[in-house]
């Protein structure tokens, strides 16, 4: 069984601008808007979502202090933009037109920031409780939440409508600690605002840390206390005191055979910034891994390079936004029909509610001097494979797999007639 080190551990999570990439939604909406509008077309759209944003907040401020209603709230920052943008005041009919633009768009291209879901993951295999503390309507923010794939992740979520208040009023703070029945010495809470998040946090007896992406900063004295400032959410593991899976596999060489054991991955299974893996999925890839071990230790390296092929195309269509169908691949036995049984290369997988482990055995290649380099320089890109499905890098982990394939053409000697190209394969590509 595995352990469970903060099992009395909460981290309180905001929503908007932390969890959920508003600034993402927002790029993506004004271009509707424009396209829309022949008088938004001549701006600049830069200049429109910050005048927008800026509209949003300031209307949203106000319905915050309890100044105006949520749905007053939601009328006025369209009338603050067109009044920000030089327009004049729209009547009710066009506020109507343009939210409609504007929220079509806008949701259907709402996600969560990078690594936020596979932190949230993390954590809940750690033992950590969580609960989302969000300034908002419950419906909405519950539909935000389910849109980005957070929602089932949370123990609980917490607005300020159900709360009676805003953050940083300490209630919602302690509503949120007392659902869990948590301690606020052992919790934390995880925000984009210092305002709100910071402040709030810090005077309900909670450890706080500021989510900022585009700070310079990694501490920051706010309200009388140093507060660690993070700019991905990969950075929580190090100020939670949690550690990620990592693999270290050795490899060394003894006389004519090459050794291999650690080699591994630990996969997130849910929906990630630009892949999802299923469970399926991975269960399949681990096999294929097997096989191109199996295949290279029977020196079948057209079997292996097929396998590979398989791989490529299988991670390019899980992949957001390759288009696997761009991505070219032929050499000679092409043709070639994979075996399903795989036995040379015993593996285990661990399957949990939300990720898959999977762990290779300790193997021996017996192979040829001439190859041993080429065997283990394939191990390694096959690791470092694993390692960015791990971090979720489709496009470094599709390179690594281009690159096995390469290596075992060259000792087939089919290199000059084999073609590996298109998204995601370049090697000057992130």
């Amino acid at each position: 069984m595995e352990s469970i080190p903060h099992k009395s551990s909460a981290v309180l999570f905001d929503l908007d601008n932390t969890l959920f990439d508003h600034c993402h939604s927002l790029r993506s909406a004004i271009p509707s808007i424009q396209a829309s509008y022949d008088s938004f077309e001549t701006h600049n759209s830069q200049d429109l979502i910050s005048k927008y944003n800026k509209s949003l907040q300031k209307a949203y401020d106000e319905y915050l202090r309890n100044e105006i209603t949520y749905e007053v709230a939601d009328f006025k920052k369209v009338r603050l933009f067109f009044g920000e943008i030089g327009l004049s005041e729209p009547d009710h009919k066009q506020i109507i037109e343009f939210r409609n633009i504007y929220n079509s768009s806008y949701r259907n291209h709402r996600r969560a920031t990078p690594d936020s879901v596979e932190m949230l993951i993390r954590l809940r295999e750690n033992g950590f409780r969580l609960v989302l503390v969000t300034n908002g309507q419950l419906k909405d923010q519950l539909e935000k939440a389910e849109a980005i794939g957070v929602r089932h992740l949370a123990d609980k979520i917490i607005t300020s409508e159900e709360a009676g208040c805003c953050k940083p009023d300490t209630k919602m703070f302690r509503l949120a600690i007392e659902r869990l029945g948590a301690s606020p010495q052992k919790s934390y809470i995880i925000g984009d605002s210092v305002n709100s998040d910071i402040k709030g946090g810090l005077k309900s007896g909670l450890d706080a840390i500021l989510y900022s992406p585009i700070a310079t900063d990694s501490t920051r004295e706010l309200f009388g206390t140093a507060v660690p400032v993070i700019h991905s959410m990969s950075q929580l593991p190090e100020h939670l005191n949690f550690s990620l899976p990592r693999f270290a596999p050795r490899i060394y060489s003894q006389h004519s055979q090459v050794i291999v054991e650690g080699i591994g991955m630990d996969v997130v299974t849910e929906p990630r910034h630009c892949l999802w893996l299923t469970k399926d999925t991975v269960n399949s890839l681990s096999r294929q891994i097997a096989g191109v071990f199996e295949d290279i230790s029977k020196e079948n390296y057209i079997s292996a390079i097929s396998r590979l092929e398989a791989m490529i195309k299988k991670v390019a269509k899980a992949a957001s936004p390759i288009d696997e169908t761009a991505i070219q691949i032929s050499y000679p036995g092409q043709d070639h029909q994979l075996s399903e049984s795989i036995t040379d290369f015993p593996f285990h997988i661990t399957e949990r509610l939300h990720s898959v482990r999977v762990d290779y055995e300790k193997y021996v290649f017996a192979s040829k001097l001439t190859i041993q380099a080429h065997l283990r320089e394939c191990i390694e890109l096959l690791q470092s494979y694993c390692d960015n499905l791990m971090r979720d890098h489709p496009r470094a982990a599709l390179r690594n797999l281009r690159s096995v394939m390469l290596i075992l053409a060259k000792v087939a000697g089919i290199q000059t007639s084999t073609v590996v190209k298109g998204e995601g394969l370049s090697l000057n590509t992130i």
